[in-house]
């Protein structure tokens, strides 16, 4: 048999597989061994599947392995429907039971459709083409002749897994002999026995079989290299019958059923002289029927011979014989006996309490037929009525939602159209009313110029009519007025300048080195729960923090008024980045505007006109100037964080561009911002943005590119705790401790070591996995901002409990893969359906999930932000 040595080959081919269930967790492992082709079977070579000859079988379908290990058994059909090998992101080539390859296995669904399907091999066809080597207990039993007594057998009864068997047992010199096919029946489960009989497609004939004759055994084996089963291909045994080299097994039952139709079919039987006894073996040497399947050779006949020596004595003693006749008589061939002509045979036979049992059995058994015919006709007829019925409500429903779509599609189209209509007509107005401001700076600046020289003039002509020194300081001070007085009117500075750099510094508490990382998130929790009166748990209070402290930027999502910017400005309390009691504040909320196109809009920019830098929103001006000039070596210096409130009334993407840009190297660069003019600022890596979003129709979408860059942390509606206590610890705004960015990123920062447990890796790779097959690949991006959350989160969190155990990995999915999903086709709907089936013990993830596949099939269009 040729090998198979390329693990492509057995893409998409029948694989005769040995499958170990582990005790726990969601995976099987395969060990495939021949291959099954037109040609017949091919052993595969174990070292094609790194490391230890198996691929991992992923279960999906949220069905409990050891039901998984019950419903196909160790020994089975495997069958990869793909045209690709899947690498196991997992596969570690150093550890020795480590898989390359990994598949996916659903057995809810469909034949065919699962990545990789199995077929209990006892139910394949296989079953019937292959023959099992088994052994006896007893190595004493001669095959000469039919064995009526039951076998003992080495194997259990339950790994029978073919139709035939051969039976291997070793001659006086200790080599193997094989005898068979047979088929057999078990006789007792306890005493572990089988009774055995010739094949009837074989002619009831039986081999013995030296061990040089049979060369391709199939031997299949288990992880650990022991020989589970043995099988041989039945066709390797045609030629071994073709010799005739072979032992007669056929029962006497059939040589009896052989004579009795010869008797029924004779008109004289009851007194046969030596002639007719004579004519009657020749007659059984000559009978000839085409309906019979048993071929007489001269053994049998001789066979037959010896049991009619006697049978002129057949009226004398009818019993023997007939009961012998009769119970050889098949139910099928009554009929045909009672429409044969009458003699005493017929008639003895007839009266046989045998066959008249086999007539009432027989009745009974054509009417159980007639009503199951009838009740399946009716199930029939039921199953069709309601298929018509069901064909007709999708017709109707499919109308509906044709028109329905038509509508929509006519609806998006004038609005569509109307809004671009809208956005051309704006456009040129803003240009005509940027062409009318030109026009008029000109004007305007080519009046000042004559009013600055008619000023210069008198300006010169007054220093000139003074002689005396005092004097002239005195006037020189009063041009120093002028020179204002041309600033009030023109609105021109002398020089191109920014304004005096503010201070930002807020004091750290000079004792957080004391602290243990516990002490700080027990110390933040408190102060946040404390603010907030929502009962937030630790876990969601290290979220938040981890979110913060990694990304550049974190965008709270929610329902108007489920306290979104509350929450911002109470994470700045508790860092103590401000106070309603403190002047210095490290904490600046933007108020973001319709129309916003650039961060010109709400920042400032140098006018070419003017020479000047416009301040269009001071706070934020400032703030970024000082913190351009802030002296970022400072070990103890805090965080600056800036709140884009509404962000996405506006397209974010634009508005917040540089900042975007700057998402992936934060962290080590900071970030520029050019204004125009001779400046640039330069902001440390300190400064962190947070966002809030409504979900609001009247709201721009959020773009994929941001939705990449950032977490989406999503606030459910919740009732507030009015109790006394947290009431008033609110209202008295007190200052909570001030800690440094050093000190955070130390805490709450990727530290690379740090490791992720593997039960929570492998339920990773697994979602990423189904997003992946779903034609929804996560970015690598996204794929390494949740892995260094998670490497984090491990360290803080509680995953000690059921509910937590994957905690890390339910804050990370679900704040930063949900979020990105959206559409309208059958694909997404396959996806969240997957995904939800997978995350049983993921909570937020769950809910999530839940919440977007309701709505998606109320609207039609499956989304997170709803």
């Amino acid at each position: 048999m040729d090998s198979v040595d390329e693990a492509e080959q057995c893409l998409g081919s029948d694989l005769l597989s040995w499958v170990e269930y582990p005790v726990t967790g969601q995976s099987c492992y395969v060990y495939p061994q021949f291959l099954k082709d037109q040609s017949g079977w091919h052993p595969i070579q174990s070292d094609i599947f790194p490391n230890a000859g198996c691929f991992q079988g992923v279960i999906l379908g949220n069905i409990p392995l050891d039901e998984i290990a019950m419903k196909y058994t160790p020994i089975v059909i495997a069958k990869i429907n793909k045209n690709y090998l899947d690498h196991n992101d997992y596969y570690e080539p150093s550890v020795e039971l480590s898989s390359k390859y990994r598949f996916r296995i659903n057995p809810l669904l469909s034949k065919g459709t699962s990545d990789l399907e199995f077929t209990s091999f006892s139910k394949h066809p296989y079953s019937h083409e292959l023959i099992q080597i088994v052994s006896l207990e007893n190595n004493d039993v001669s095959f000469l002749h039919p064995i009526k007594e039951p076998l003992p057998i080495k194997s259990p009864i339950e790994n029978l897994i073919c139709r035939a068997i051969l039976i291997e047992r070793t001659d006086s010199f200790n080599n193997p002999v094989y005898y068979g096919p047979f088929i057999y029946s078990t006789h007792s489960t306890d005493n572990n026995t089988i009774t055995i009989s010739a094949i009837e497609s074989n002619d009831y004939h039986v081999l013995k079989i030296d061990a040089e004759q049979i060369k391709d055994v199939l031997p299949l084996r288990d992880k650990n290299h022991t020989i589970r089963a043995r099988f041989i291909d039945e066709t390797c045994l045609k030629p071994l019958f073709d010799s005739g080299n072979s032992l007669d097994w056929l029962p006497d039952t059939k040589l009896l059923e052989y004579i009795s139709r010869i008797i029924n079919e004779s008109t004289s039987i009851t007194k046969l002289s030596k002639s007719q006894k004579k004519n009657l073996k020749q007659t059984l040497r000559n009978y000839a029927d085409p309906t019979n399947q048993i071929n007489f050779d001269a053994s049998r006949i001789d066979r037959l011979e010896s049991i009619i020596s006697n049978v002129e004595k057949f009226p004398k003693i009818p019993k023997n014989i007939l009961d012998t006749v009769a119970s050889s008589i098949k139910p099928e061939d009554i009929k045909r006996i009672l429409a044969q002509t009458d003699s005493p045979i017929k008639q003895a036979l007839v009266n046989s309490s045998t066959i008249q049992d086999q007539m009432r059995a027989q009745v009974e058994q054509e009417k159980q037929k007639l009503q199951a015919s009838l009740d399946a006709l009716e199930n029939q007829q039921k199953e069709a009525r309601y298929t018509l019925a069901r064909i007709n409500n999708d017709i109707s429903t499919a109308q509906v939602e044709k028109k329905r779509a038509e509508e929509q599609f006519g609806e998006i189209q004038d609005q569509a159209l109307s809004k671009k209509n809208d956005e051309l007509k704006k456009l040129d107005q803003e240009i005509e009313q940027r062409k009318k401001e030109l026009n008029n700076a000109a004007k305007d600046y080519e009046n000042l110029s004559n009013k600055e020289k008619d000023l210069e003039t008198n300006i010169n002509k007054t220093i000139d009519s003074i002689n005396d020194d005092v004097a002239m300081s005195s006037k020189l001070l009063e041009s120093k007025l002028l020179n204002k007085v041309v600033d009030a009117v023109s609105g021109t500075k002398v020089k191109d300048t920014i304004p005096q750099t503010i201070n930002l510094l807020r004091r750290t508490d000079q004792d957080e080195s004391s602290l243990s990382d516990n002490d700080v998130i027990t110390s933040l929790s408190d102060a946040i729960i404390e603010t907030a009166g929502r009962d937030y748990t630790r876990n969601d209070i290290i979220n938040f923090m981890i979110c913060l402290t990694q990304g550049y930027i974190t965008t709270f999502a929610g329902q108007p008024g489920t306290g979104k910017t509350s929450l911002c400005n109470i994470l700045a309390k508790a860092l103590g980045l401000y106070s309603e009691d403190d002047p210095v504040s490290r904490f600046t909320e933007i108020d973001v505007e319709n129309g916003w196109t650039s961060y010109k809009d709400y920042i400032g920019y140098y006018s070419p006109l003017t020479t000047t830098y416009e301040k269009v929103n001071s706070t934020v001006f400032d703030a970024m100037h000082a913190l351009a000039n802030e002296d970022d070596q400072l070990n103890a210096i805090p965080p600056y964080i800036f709140l884009l409130d509404e962000a996405n009334l506006s397209p974010i993407e634009h508005y917040w561009s540089p900042f975007l840009h700057a998402c992936d190297s934060f962290a080590s660069h900071g970030v520029s911002i050019p204004l125009g003019g001779n400046s640039t600022w330069h902001l440390p890596s300190y400064v962190r943005f947070l966002a809030t979003v409504n979900f609001d129709h009247t709201t721009e979408l959020l773009s994929q590119r941001f939705l990449d860059r950032s977490w989406v942390i999503t606030l459910d509606p919740a009732r507030l705790d009015f109790s006394e206590n947290l009431y008033d610890a609110h209202s008295d705004n007190k200052p909570f401790h001030t800690y440094s960015y050093n000190r955070l990123t130390k805490i709450f920062g990727y530290n690379d070591t740090n490791k992720i447990p593997s039960d929570i890796y492998l339920q990773f790779s697994n979602l990423l996995n189904i997003c992946n097959s779903n034609h929804f690949p996560v970015s690598p991006r996204s794929q390494l901002m949740m892995k260094d959350y998670i490497s984090t989160a491990v360290q803080l969190m509680d995953i000690d409990s059921k509910d937590t155990g994957l905690a890390p990995l339910d804050y990370a999915f679900s704040q930063k893969v949900l979020p990105m999903i959206s559409g309208a086709n059958e694909h997404i709907e396959k996806l969240l359906e997957e995904l939800k089936d997978n995350c049983s013990s993921m909570e937020i993830t769950q809910k999530r999930l839940s919440r977007m596949i309701d709505y998606g099939q109320n609207d039609g269009f499956y989304q997170y932000f709803v």
